[in-house]
């Protein structure tokens, strides 16, 4: 199929999905608002952040890093903490 990797969206309000994905070899990748949508109250609605997740398939060899000059300094921080290779 020729796949890099495969993602998964979480829910924050019990751990067992993101606990299931960390077990599954998956890595946290970042927050998503507003993409769920939660019943708090009866007839109240609210949009909800989700957790992102994301398993490579590929070997780490064969990525190419992104020249950080290319990143904004909120997206270089980031990646710093996510891929410190």
């Amino acid at each position: 199929m020729g796949a890099g990797f495969v993602y998964g969206l979480a829910t924050l309000e019990v751990p067992h999905m993101q606990l299931a994905l960390e077990h599954a070899g998956y890595q946290f990748l970042d927050f998503a608002p507003g993409y769920d949508r939660e019943l708090v109250a009866p007839g109240v609605v609210k949009r909800a952040y989700v957790a992102f997740y994301a398993k490579l398939l590929v070997p780490h060899e064969d990525l190419l890093r992104p020249d950080p000059g290319n990143l904004s300094p909120k997206a270089r921080a980031l990646f710093d903490v996510l891929f410190p290779d």
